[in-house]
């Protein structure tokens, strides 16, 4: 689903580090944009019950189900 560098890994394991609760995760979202685009945002989270997870380069990565349609 997602594909993330070496780099970005350590930087999102960083940012989470730095924020010092390692309980969050690394949020994806993407929604349909007026236009008919996709607009896309990131950023640290905790996940809920109904979000989808999964880890990419040992960062932990959460989606909510209304956004993995749109990530696909």
């Amino acid at each position: 689903m997602f594909k993330i560098t070496d780099s970005a890994a350590r930087q999102f394991q960083a940012s989470i580090n730095e924020v010092g609760d390692d309980s969050l995760s690394l949020r994806i979202t993407a929604k349909k944009s007026p236009d008919s685009g996709m607009v896309y945002n990131m950023g640290l989270d905790k996940p809920s019950d109904e979000d989808v997870t999964f880890t990419v380069k040992d960062v932990d990565m959460i989606v909510s189900p209304i956004s993995v349609e749109n990530v696909k």
